[in-house]
Order: C-alpha cells, then sequence, then structure tokens
C-alpha cells in the first residue's frame, strides 16, 4: 500500500518530516509505504494558513497533487492542512480516498468520549476556521462550549523555538488540553499537523484519569490504510457519490484544467 502525505506549506522541516514518519511508523504495517512531498507553490509560512485567501490557493495546488497521485498509482492521499482545506473538492476528482485530518481527528475522537475539546495554534483565523471543521462534521453537540481554545505560544515561536525544542509545544500542548477537560471535555483533539506529530512522536497521548489526547495526523495515517483494506477486502467505495461529493468526469476534469491552464 502507498500512501501520499501532501504538505501543503513550501517545504517540509526536517524536524516535521522526521516526526511524521516517526508516528506512521507506530501505526501502521511495515508494508505501508509513506511518502511526502510539498506542493508547489506553498504557503511560505504556516501562519499564512490563517487567511482564507491562502487555503484557497493551497486548495488548488492540492488538487492538482490528487489527481498527479491517483495517476501514480497511489492508494489514498492524506492532507498536512489540519483545517481540510481542499479535500471537499479533491474527493470529486480521484477514486482513492482523500483524508481530512481534522474531520477523521474530531470523528474519532466522539468514538473515545462523550465531549471532545480542540488545541490549535494561537492565529484568530486558525482559530475559526477549525470552529468550521466541529461544524461542517455535525460534531457540536459532542463539543463542550469554547471547544476550540489555542495554545498559550506564538505561532512564530511554535515554528521556531517549537522546532528547535519540541519540549516546548508539548507543554503548551498539554497545558492548554487541561483546562480543555476542566471545561468538561472528556477527549482532546491536538488541532495542528506540527503539533500532533511532535506530542504523539514525544509520547503525550493522555492526560491523567486517561483521558486521551487524539493527535490528528497519526489517527489519519490509520485511517488511510483502513479505508484502503475495505476498498479493497470488500469493494466498499472511498466515499459516497449520491450527493456531496458527485465524480466529476475524467473528460470534464481535463477539459476544466485546460482551461484554468493547468493541463494539456
Amino acid at each position: 500500500m502507498r500512501i501520499l502525505l501532501v504538505n501543503i506549506t513550501a517545504a517540509t522541516g526536517e524536524v516535521f518530516d522526521r516526526v511524521l514518519h516517526e508516528c506512521f511508523k507506530k501505526v501502521c504495517r511495515d508494508s505501508t509505504e509513506l511518502t511526502i512531498r510539498s506542493i508547489s507553490p506553498g504557503v511560505p509560512r504556516l501562519t499564512d494558513l490563517a487567511y482564507a485567501y491562502s487555503r484557497l490557493l493551497n486548495s488548488r495546488e492540492f488538487c492538482e497533487s490528487v489527481i498527479q497521485a491517483q495517476q501514480e498509482g497511489f492508494d489514498a492521499v492524506i492532507t498536512t492542512c489540519s483545517a481540510d482545506a481542499g479535500v471537499r473538492e479533491a474527493r470529486e476528482l480521484v477514486d482513492i480516498p482523500v483524508i481530512a485530518p481534522g474531520e477523521t481527528g474530531i470523528h474519532y475522537a466522539s468514538l473515545l468520549g462523550r465531549t471532545f475539546g480542540v488545541v490549535t495554534m494561537e492565529d484568530q483565523g486558525v482559530i475559526e476556521v477549525w470552529k468550521d471543521v466541529v461544524f461542517n462534521s455535525g460534531l457540536q453537540s459532542k463539543a463542550i462550549g469554547n471547544p476550540v481554545r489555542a495554545v498559550a505560544l506564538s505561532s512564530y515561536d511554535a515554528a521556531t523555538k517549537g522546532v528547535a525544542d519540541t519540549s516546548i509545544i508539548v507543554h503548551a500542548v498539554e497545558e492548554k488540553a487541561k483546562e480543555l477537560v476542566n471545561d468538561g471535555a472528556e477527549v482532546i483533539v491536538v488541532g495542528c499537523s506540527l503539533f500532533a506529530a511532535i506530542c504523539t512522536a514525544n509520547g503525550l497521548v493522555k492526560l491523567e484519569g486517561d483521558v486521551p489526547i487524539v493527535d490528528v495526523m497519526t489517527v489519519s495515517f490509520k485511517m488511510a490504510e483502513l479505508m484502503v483494506d475495505l476498498k479493497n477486502s470488500l469493494g466498499l467505495p472511498a466515499v459516497s457519490r449520491a450527493g456531496r461529493y458527485q465524480r466529476v468526469r475524467d473528460k470534464h476534469i481535463q477539459r476544466i484544467r485546460e482551461h484554468f491552464g493547468l493541463g494539456k
């Protein structure tokens, strides 16, 4: 099985690359292969993801990567955007699973407890888009009040000091997770791909009292493997075509892409 992880920033840092591979190896079979590619052009800074315009431009490049992945024989694609930008559009274009970490993480969290809360980056735009993830997944009733909360660490410091010393990120996530638990959360979702993988790689997978801390990236790795297995063994479709994710016919995909100068 071959899984492609599409990094939506311009380049994958060494630390991020390493922790992603560590998390993948912890949960997936030895026979499953992970390839990480960065889209080009991608957002130049992590904090750019706080803006809808940046996510819009990234979504187009992500869709192009998904089309190419199916052509190359990959079995599934995952995005590193925990806010799931571009996933809805990409699912219309291919017949392989396209995994949304935010959606996957909170649905898995809903299986582990009655209520959940989300820890994410401190940018207001990221907080708002994560509120959309909760709403669009239909899980508001399982979210605590004010469910999406930011760490007490600037995104700049997270991407610099936190990458150099990952204990800074782990501590920031843990402190905010405890606050969410005190306010009624039975499960914590780490709603940032960088934070999530770093926490898992450093062993932060639960709080005192066996409160699960769900890493959206690691859960997405396993979900991709599960969905491919069920598709191959049962013929279960990767996504329903009855409504939202109607498949665009290949000839129309090509026509539309050519119209916008995306391929000949």
